[in-house]
């Protein structure tokens, strides 16, 4: 069972599968309303054949090593493995992975208490698929699991962007490392 949702204002079409309709979930969000994968087609103009976008919530089947890559070669690597992003977006309360043609082009996680509280990191859309209305359409995607919760960033260059997605400036933040970046941490399992 599938079915289309029109979103005007992303100039997208949103098909989201149904098929995981009993799948419980680790939010208890219904899986009726918030499906496992979305289908994006890009429909700013009907005469131009625009590639589909594929957005899955399940990690089950990312290749963490094609996502090492891309990343690296956008230069949004931030010096994880492809084990360490394994175990960084499986862990995270709800995870996005955007694809075109097979290939790794966006990324969005969130970090939640499930309650009152969460925090989105790793936001990441391939350079050439930028503008296309990918990034909202993941981010959107994750907002879903988080009703009534104060949602937090940081950005040092898409304040705007965030800004037309609802987003605002507050406080100062602040971050603190413990140990050694990347390398101290609790043991492999």
């Amino acid at each position: 069972m599938a079915y289309d949702e029109a979103i005007p204002s992303l100039g997208i079409w949103k098909e989201m599968s149904l098929s995981r309709q009993n799948t419980p979930r680790k939010d208890n969000s219904d899986p009726a309303v918030d499906a496992a994968d979305i289908i994006l087609r890009i429909i700013k103009e009907p005469s131009v054949n625009l590639p589909t976008i594929i957005m899955t919530f399940d990690m089950t089947d990312v290749d963490w090593g094609e996502m090492k890559a891309a990343v690296q070669e956008d230069d949004f690597d931030n010096g994880r493995t492809p084990e360490q992003l394994r175990v960084s977006f499986e862990n995270s309360y709800a995870a996005c992975v955007a694809y075109s043609a097979g290939r790794i082009i966006g990324t969005a996680r969130v970090l939640s208490d499930g309650v009152c509280n969460a925090y989105m990191v790793d936001v990441w859309t391939l350079s050439a698929f930028r503008r296309q209305g990918i990034g909202r359409a993941m981010i959107n995607g994750l907002l879903e699991k988080l009703a009534g919760q104060h949602v937090y960033l940081f950005t040092d260059d898409a304040v705007e962007f965030y800004h037309k997605l609802g987003f605002r400036e507050q406080g100062i933040g602040l971050s603190l490392v413990v140990g050694q970046w990347l390398v101290d941490g609790p043991p492999a399992i």
